[in-house]
């Protein structure tokens, strides 16, 4: 099934044909609503 979802995945994208980043962060609660966990990387 290799052919359905792009072919070789051994192969990273080049520059030109990744898709950009996003400008601004999503927006995301401070902590996970079941876990307590906080949802936000470490400073």
């Amino acid at each position: 099934m290799g052919w359905l979802f792009g072919g070789n995945k051994t192969s990273m994208v080049r520059r030109e044909d990744a898709l950009t980043g996003r400008s601004t962060a999503i927006p995301v609660p401070a902590r996970h609503a079941v876990l307590d966990a906080p949802l936000s990387p470490p400073p």
